[in-house]
């Protein structure tokens, strides 16, 4: 190897030039791009897989020549090396492994600070080779470590890590490095040395330690084998010679056994560390010193560790008051300690004093486990305790103590946490002094308020029970406190979290003591929890208490009378005397827990609670007598805790009644009925309204001074008066009974009510009582009403209204409030009397007290302003009548009373606040709606009471009104506010009923027509109403109505003869008959039948026989009326017409048809339009006999269409004028063509309504196809020629411009009965609108008003016109007819005609250019040609009748004088040519085109050339006969280019040769494809895109022809090579943006690889290489450029000489891709060319040369490629 060690690589190297691409890729490394740099990474990656040895040999030559590289440059050389390392250590040579060593080593020890991007890759790669040549690494690393020599940081921290990830090879390396390095640790000055040397020092201790820890593993395997000991054995050179003598596998396992002593080493660096290193300012490297000096402190000599534990405790002492991380220094103060306990516990004894009093500091208080340092810290000090506390257990508990009686709360809260601590994991520790410390607590739970304290008190008060030490109550009620939430939290307690977290704790904590605990503490638990449970101060705590209680009774059934606390403290303390309490306890009674328990589950929201509840009550059921009460509770509680899951509240309170009732009865004692009803009343003290918060004082200094959270004990208190009503049942003391009663009374009168309450407030206080009386009233209901008529005629006394009265005004209110209170009292509770006694009774009663009960309720119902209550008194109310009717009862004096107050009850008015009890309703509207219902009832049992004189009157007066209510209501229905529907809705529903069972008796007192007539004018309105459920409402009512006056009707007697009303009724009710509603017009047909069903019997004396004919007919169309089919209500419609014609009086039809045409104005749609279409059925029936009103009809038609709104109305009303203009369509077609345009939208519809009759419309036609042509095309123009007028704006003429609007109209009528009619004229019309909308382009409507003719003429002479002469006079100018586009008229008729006749290809055609009409030249009508003349001929054959017709009728237009029309004509004749078109057409059109090429317009000669283009599409006659002239045109449009002209016909000729080859035959093709070949390769790199991709296409299209005209014979040499020349630079430009460039080149290379001879490449580009695939490029090219050298080897310098020049190309992206192809070739098969060596390698050097060159390009995307390009060329195989 030569000195520079390069010279012998580049022999063995196979590429010659390897070493100059690796050198121009590290240059490259240097760039400022960082994508560029990793791509020249990944190139040397890529090579080095291919050659490892040869790019690591070249890398260190590059570094030898190039000394001076910067960081990066050398960092992307050692990851190179470290990924060849990492991936192919086993494949290098050993030579290159020590030069590899060697330089990483240098550049290990160049920098002489730390430099992170360079040492670490070095430290990897050493430990990299390490793993297999450990021995050689750390040979040459320990030979740099020279005596008397600071050793370089890095190899120290080297060896640290070879020496911890190598164990068993460098473990006998760590002496001699310690050896070295000793004497030189004095002399390391930096700090970055001293943490590399320490770190070193580390893993080495740490490999020692292991290291011995193996020697006592396998010296403890050695003895239980009863082997003999090899460490133990003192004569190491037996041992020595014994391992010699052993095999491979003994051998290698026995180096564990030998044992390796560094303790001098370590005792000399540790001073060093101790004297010198540690003393640094810096904290963060004092720190990890520490930590070192733990690992090496175990190692020390025993001798040395007894000397120094004093001096280096009080070190570390010390060394807490510096700012150094604490952690560390408890991390080596735990090693001192724990290495020391293992000696002699007792070295501690003289620093054990200062050691537990200076670490307690290092305790936190709120360890925070975010920040792991100080959580790390926390917990190694604890852990110092432990290991002290083995020893020095007194010491501890000193400290504790100490700290406890200190008066820093911080202090305190340490010892708690040390206390709890040491509790769970040194028990026997603390029992020393357990005494004391819970003397403590009980002071700490007394004078602490932070959350935080009490949440650490109840962590030791739990740890302290789960082991026994506690046998005292105050640290049960401690608990028992903190379970409830607080009122309010002060500021030095803690936050609201804080709190929360606290209870949650606490709540927990009681269930577990509960369940755990199974000594005396568990008593003392029961009864503790039993007082709280009967205290209402702790009912937000319930549910734990619950649960609680029900596991220890769970344990034990029995109740403890007493209970002796077990005070083991010293009774001489004066502190601990003092907190200690009574012995003895006493309990709540059985029956007491028990209604307690029931009033806890009134809140059935609380479900938890609930069930918790009723499981404890399981559980203490023994505790009750009763014959079979466990087994009654089992099944009845177990069924209550299901019916708890079904959600059913009313179902559960219903079985919990049962249940107390089957208790009560199975205990079997009038005694327990009357205990329940003692206890509930002494409970009633816990349910006080005002009690929400309680606060215990420090009275007892058992008790803790904070505020509880109480909840609204409401529901509590309801369930207790309703137990107690329940329970009262059952009790037979009469005066106990009253006394409880008036118990209920005065809660009652104690309720405090807001200023304006609620009924919800009202509800919530008054209903329970309410009923506990009902439940009261079923067993002693004589003395309930008793009750109550006292507390009514109290009521009734009248306030006194004299001077003197005012002085008590305080007094008074308070008074008045109490009464009032009464009052709702009352009303409620007569409301579940009434309902739950029985009848009899309540008829008695209110026959004995009829003038106070029903007095007091008519006053309450107008004084009392509340809804619901009203609603309660109407309900009350309504019983008592209902009963009276049951009972037969003929007289009730108070009807007349009381409908004058249902009367005066405002159901749509807000109610005000005058009142007292005052309450909005829900949505602040309609808040009476609800008693609507309950007043209907109640008015219909009233008037069955009244007389007729007395309630005739009131009762229209009452259903006027009550129906406005109603309506107004029911209008808000189907609006968008959900919540205001469901309010309104049920109650709008439930009074239906109810207003019609009122009206019915109405009616049956009196059914007279005026009585119907009062009915009918109330709903008439309503049944117009916009609102469809108010329509519904208005004709049910109506409905019943109608049939309930034709029962009650009597005919013949004083009735009237003539029922005068039917036609303005049948005109009202028709419209409802056709609603838009399905019900509506259900319901109106059946009422129309009533209607006619009156005029019959009035008409006729005799009731309609259901049998007749019309009858029959009615009925079926009701049945079918619902069916939601236009259809089919139109028929309908019409039958109802012709009924109604059958059955009206003449006399009746001006009314009749007056009312429809008032009632087309209606809300509703439907109706509107019904009404017009039964109109226009009605005057086809009847119109003969109302002729002379056909004028006023038109007039009035045309003014309904103005104010109409609905567009099916208006159709009606049109076709309506129909039938009447079918008299005269001359007439009206000659004067709408005079309307001003553009035509009014009434005129409009009519010409399409118009178009109804289809010979009509022929007729009309022909007029405008004959006459249209008759007068000038433009204003002042005359049909000059307008070659000079391109560019200028032209102005139509009126009368051909209107015909065109016209005929607009009638296409785009709505009926196509008309297409016949078009169809035959369809090569007329085409060639009309074709060219007039050519001439319409750039043009504008006139502006003058049209002048008026005759309008008898149809037909417009065309001397009209010609004149320009007239009459001068003054108009307006039309400045609507300005914004129209007379182009795009002419297109919408097309797209409509087209759309007519099903021609749906030309009329896509036409959709596809939308801005054309407004483009001001013909250039986009050019466009339009191509596509349209396809659509025509795909339409029908291009040989047809039709086409031939088509194309004659265009002929007309080639001699027109306007350009418009001769660029029509011809460019739709050339694109006819490629439709195959023979015989008479083709004639035709190769006439023209060919006359047409002397045209001197440039448009038409363009058009001229492309049609010839297409001469191959023409039959072989034709083909013949014009092929040479087409050949000739096209050759000679290649030179020609008019950059005036729209059409490129350089362009248009290439595209044309490439058609125009197809029909030339093999002889003539073989003499010019190669020439032609050559020609149009210059146009492949054209700046003109169309032209690049006409070329590429062209050579495409030879390729495909040769294949054709070949039949499978070898191609031609020439053209072969043409083929490999050209090959690549096709795949080079299919790189390129243009999509139509890519499209080209893939279409080319598909024809290409047809027959180029190679099969797999062929597949390749036929499979990836669709036309309009989406293509991965450059997944493509690399798998196709691998196939190509597979098949192609010869050819792959050609590919590779090819490609060469784009190098260069003035398009970037094939720059880009011609470097990636280059690349790839080498990359693939250049090494398996035949060619010599001498070509081979010259190629290669010229294309690494020029791809090399282009590393120093400015375009990063060309480097990136160059560089992958080289990655590929140097990676081949050799």
């Amino acid at each position: 190897m030569d000195d520079d060690g390069s010279s012998i690589f580049i022999k063995k190297s196979p590429h010659k030039n390897l070493e100059n691409a690796v050198s121009s890729l590290l240059d490259l490394t240097n760039d400022k791009d960082d994508t560029v740099r990793a791509t020249c990474e990944a190139s040397l990656v890529r090579i080095s897989n291919r050659n490892p040895n040869e790019v690591i040999d070249f890398i260190i030559a590059y570094k030898k020549k190039n000394p001076k590289q910067n960081d990066s440059t050398i960092a992307v050389v050692l990851r190179i090396i470290e990924h060849i390392i990492t991936l192919h250590i086993r494949e290098l040579e050993n030579e290159v492994i020590i030069n590899v060593v060697k330089f990483v080593i240098s550049e290990l020890t160049r920098y002489n600070e730390p430099t992170i991007n360079i040492h670490k890759p070095c430290k990897e790669i050493l430990c990299g080779i390490g793993h297999e040549h450990c021995k050689l690494v750390m040979d040459e690393l320990t030979a740099i470590l020279q005596p008397h020599e600071v050793g370089h940081f890095m190899v120290l921290e080297t060896l640290g890590m070879l020496t911890r990830a190598n164990l068993e090879d460098a473990v006998m390396y760590i002496k001699n490095i310690l050896g070295t390095i000793i004497p030189m640790l004095p002399l390391l000055k930096q700090d970055f040395q001293k943490q590399s040397y320490a770190l070193a020092i580390q893993n080495f201790c740490d490999a020692i330690t292991e290291h011995q820890s193996n020697i006592d593993r396998a010296s403890t395997v050695s003895r239980l084998s009863n082997e003999p000991d090899l460490v133990g054995s003192e004569n190491e050179e037996e041992n020595a010679v014994g391992v010699e003598g052993l095999d491979d596998e003994t051998r290698t396992s026995s180096t564990l056994f030998k044992s390796v002593d560094i303790t001098t080493e370590v005792g000399i660096i540790y001073d060093v560390f101790m004297q010198q290193w540690i003393s640094t300012r810096d904290s963060k490297l004092c720190a990890e010193f520490l930590i070192v000096l733990s690992y090496m402190y175990p190692l020390l000599l025993v001798q040395k560790v007894l000397d120094n534990t004093a001096r280096i405790i009080h070190t570390l002492l010390m060394m807490y008051k510096r700012s150094i991380d604490r952690s560390s220094i408890t991390i080596f103060l735990n090693s001192v300690i724990q290495t020391t306990s293992r000696l002699d516990g007792r070295l501690l004894e003289s620093q054990v004093d200062h050691v537990v009093s200076a670490i307690f500091d290092l305790i936190c208080v709120n360890p925070d486990f975010e920040k792991p340092i100080a959580v790390r810290s926390h917990n190694e000090v604890l852990r110092c305790y432990d290991l002290i506390a083995r020893n020095f257990g007194e010491k501890v508990n000193d400290i504790i103590l100490l700290k406890f009686k200190a008066n820093d709360e911080r202090d305190k809260v340490k010892a708690l946490i040390l206390l709890t601590h040491l509790t769970n994991t040194s028990d026997d520790v603390v029992k020393l002094k357990v005494n004391d410390y819970l003397l403590i607590i009980r002071q700490m739970l007394m004078t602490e308020k932070t959350f935080k304290v009490k949440l650490i008190i109840l962590r030791s008060i739990v740890a302290l029970a789960q082991k026994g030490f506690i046998q005292h109550k105050i640290f049960i009620k401690f608990i028992v406190h903190h379970c409830c939430h607080l009122v309010k939290i002060q500021h030095d307690q803690g936050t609201q979290e804080e709190a929360s977290e606290l209870t949650r704790q606490c709540n927990n904590a009681l269930i577990i003591l509960s369940k755990t605990l199974v000594n005396g503490f568990e008593k003392l638990l029961k009864v503790e929890l039993l007082q709280v449970f009967m205290q209402f101060i702790y009912t937000d705590a319930t549910t734990t208490f619950a649960k609680c209680l029900a596991a220890l009774f769970q344990k034990d059934h029995k109740m403890t009378s007493s209970v002796t606390e077990d005070d083991n403290e010293n009774s001489n303390q004066d502190t601990a005397s003092s907190i200690s309490s009574d012995n003895n306890v006493t309990l709540p009674s059985a029956e007491s827990i028990f209604v307690r328990s029931l009033v806890l589950l009134a809140n059935f929201d609380d479900k938890e609670r609930i069930k918790s509840v009723l499981n404890f009550m399981l559980q203490f059921c023994p505790n009750l007598s009763g014959k079979h009460l466990r087994v009654l509770w089992t099944e009845r509680i177990n069924n209550l805790l299901e019916e708890l899951k079904v959600n059913d509240d009313d179902k559960f309170y219903k079985d919990l009644n049962i249940f107390i009732m089957d208790t009560i009865k199975d205990v079997d004692d009038p005694k327990f009925s009357e205990s329940l009803v003692n206890k509930m009343s002494d409970q009633f003290v816990l349910y006080q309204t005002s009690q929400h918060v309680y606060s215990i004082h420090p009275s007892n200094q058992h008790q803790l001074n904070t505020e509880l959270i109480v909840p609204n004990l409401r529901l509590e208190r309801g369930m207790l008066m309703k137990l107690m009503g329940l329970c009262l049942c059952y009790v037979t003391d009469l005066p106990s009974i009253d006394t409880k009663i008036d118990l209920i009374i005065t809660q009652v009168k104690m309720e405090k009510l807001e200023k304006t309450p609620t009924y919800q407030e009202l509800e919530e206080k008054f209903y329970d009582a309410a009923k506990a009386f009902g439940f009261i009233s079923k067993a002693h209901y004589d003395l309930v009403m008793k009750k109550f008529e006292t507390m009514i005629l109290e009521d009734s006394v009248k306030k006194s209204t004299s001077f003197f009265s005012n002085l008590a005004f305080a007094k008074d209110t308070q008074k008045e409030n109490e009464k009032y209170r009464l009052k709702i009292l009352i009303i409620f509770s007569l409301y579940f009397i009434t309902k739950t006694t029985a009848p009899s009774n309540v008829l008695k009663n209110y026959e004995d007290l009829n003038d106070k009960i029903i007095d007091y309720l008519n006053r309450m119902l107008i004084e009392i302003r509340e809804c619901q209550i009203k609603k309660v008194i109407l309900s009350t109310l309504l019983k008592i009548t209902d009963i009276y009717i049951e009972q037969d009862v003929k007289e009730f004096k108070y009807t007349k009373d009381l409908l004058a107050s249902i009367l005066k009850i405002p159901i749509e008015n807000e109610m005000t606040s005058n009142s007292s009890s005052v309450n909005y309703g829900n949505y602040g509207f309609y808040d009476y709606l609800p008693l609507f219902p309950s007043i209907l009832k109640l008015a219909t049992n009233l008037i069955k009471f009244s007389t007729n004189e007395n309630g005739n009157l009131d009762a229209i007066n009452l259903l006027d009104m009550s129906s406005q209510h109603f309506f107004n209501a029911a209008q808000n229905l189907n609006i968008d506010d959900e919540n205001k529907q469901s309010y309104l809705a049920p109650y709008i529903n439930s009074s239906i009923p109810e207003l019609n069972t009122f009206i019915k008796i109405l009616l049956d007192r009196d059914p007279s027509p005026a009585t119907l007539d009062d009915i009918a004018s109330i709903f008439e309105k309503w049944m117009k109403d916009k609102n469809s459920q108010v329509r519904i409402c208005a004709a049910l009512i109506m409905e019943k109505t109608l049939d309930s006056y034709i029962k009650s009707v009597k005919i013949g007697c004083e009735a009237p003869s003539k029922f005068h009303q039917t036609g303005n009724m049948l005109g009202k009710i028709v419209p409802r008959c056709i609603d838009s509603n399905a019900k509506v017009r259900e319901i109106c047909v059946n009422n129309l039948k009533k209607i006619l069903e009156l005029a019959c019997m009035y008409e006729t004396l005799t009731i309609p026989d259901e049998t007749m004919d019309w009858m029959k007919d009615l009925k079926a169309i009701r049945e079918k009326i619902t069916i939601n089919d236009n259809d089919e209500i139109i028929t309908m419609a019409k039958q109802i017409a012709n009924i109604i014609a059958l059955r009206l009086s003449s006399q009746q039809y001006v009314t009749f048809s007056k009312s429809l045409l008032y009632n087309l104005h209606d809300t509703d749609w439907s109706s509107s339009a019904g009404a017009a279409l039964v109109l226009n059925f009605f005057i086809q029936v009847k119109g003969s006999e109302i002729f002379h009103a056909i004028p006023d009809l038109v007039k009035d038609s045309f003014h309904a269409l103005t104010v109409c709104e609905y567009p099916g109305t208006k159709t009606n009303i049109y076709d309506a004028l129909v039938s009447l203009t079918k008299f005269h369509p001359k007439l009206v077609c000659a004067e709408m063509l005079m309307q001003s345009l553009p035509f009014d939208k009434n005129v409009c519809e009519y010409w399409h309504t118009l178009t109804s009759d289809h010979n009509l419309t022929g007729i009309i036609i022909d007029n405008f196809l004959e006459s249209i042509f008759e007068v000038p095309l433009y204003d002042n123009c005359q049909g000059s020629n307008e070659k000079d007028n391109d560019k200028v704006q032209k102005v139509l003429a009126h009368y051909p411009f209107a015909v065109i609007c016209a005929l607009r109209e009638i296409v785009f009528s709505k009926d196509d009965s008309s297409k016949a009619e078009f169809k035959s004229r369809f090569s007329l019309i085409f060639s009309m609108l074709l060219t007039t909308f050519a001439s319409y382009i750039n043009t504008i409507p006139s502006m003058t008003p049209p002048v008026q003719v005759d309008v008898e003429k149809i037909k417009v002479p065309s001397s009209a016109s010609k004149n320009s002469k007239g009459t001068r006079f003054t108009f307006t100018p039309n400045r609507e007819v300005a914004k129209v586009i007379p182009a795009q008229i002419v297109m919408d008729i097309f797209i409509k005609l087209m759309d007519i006749l099903d021609y749906e290809n030309i009329k896509t055609v036409l959709q596809s250019f939308p801005q054309m009409a407004s483009s001001g030249n013909l250039n986009n009508f050019m466009e339009f040609l191509t596509p349209i003349a396809v659509a025509v001929g795909n339409t029908f054959n291009i040989n047809s009748s039709e086409m031939k017709q088509i194309v004659q009728e265009m002929s007309k237009y080639t001699s027109s004088t306007i350009d418009a029309h001769r660029i029509a004509i011809i460019g739709f004749y050339s694109q006819l040519v490629p439709l195959n078109p023979c015989g008479d057409v083709s004639n035709t059109i190769m006439l023209h085109l060919t006359a047409a090429l002397s045209d001197p317009n440039p448009s038409v000669r363009a058009f001229c050339i492309r049609g010839l283009a297409f001469v191959s599409a023409l039959n072989q006659q034709d083909i013949e006969k014009y092929s040479e002239l087409s050949l000739a045109a096209l050759l000679k449009g290649i030179d020609d280019f008019n950059s005036n002209c729209f059409i490129n016909i350089p362009l248009e000729s290439l595209r044309g040769l490439s058609k125009v080859i197809e029909s030339i035959p093999k002889e003539k093709l073989d003499l010019f494809e190669v020439s032609l070949t050559i020609r149009i390769r210059p146009f492949f790199d054209n700046q003109s895109v169309e032209i690049r991709e006409a070329a590429i296409l062209l050579f495409g299209d030879l390729c495909y022809q040769t294949k054709l005209k070949n039949n499978g014979s070898e191609i031609s040499e020439a053209l072969k090579e043409q083929l490999i020349t050209n090959l690549f630079p096709f795949l080079l430009h299919m790189s390129e943006n243009e999509s139509i460039i890519v499209r080209a080149c893939k279409m080319t290379l598909r024809n290409i690889g047809n027959i180029l001879g190679a099969n797999q490449l062929n597949t390749k580009i036929q499979n990836d290489l669709q036309e309009y695939q989406q293509l991965s490029y450059d997944s493509f090219i690399h798998e196709f450029i691998r196939i190509a050298c597979i098949e192609l080897p010869d050819k792959i310098p050609n590919f590779i000489e090819s490609c060469l020049p784009y190098l260069k190309s003035q398009w970037r992206e094939i720059q880009i891709q011609a470097i990636q192809h280059i690349g790839l070739l080498h990359h693939f098969g250049l090494s398996s060319v035949d060619h010599d060596e001498k070509y081979r390698t010259e190629l290669e050097l010229t294309s690494s040369e020029k791809i090399i060159a282009c590393l120093k390009d400015e375009q990063t995307a060309i480097k990136l490629k160059a560089a992958e390009s080289i990655g590929y060329i140097f990676s081949a195989d050799s």
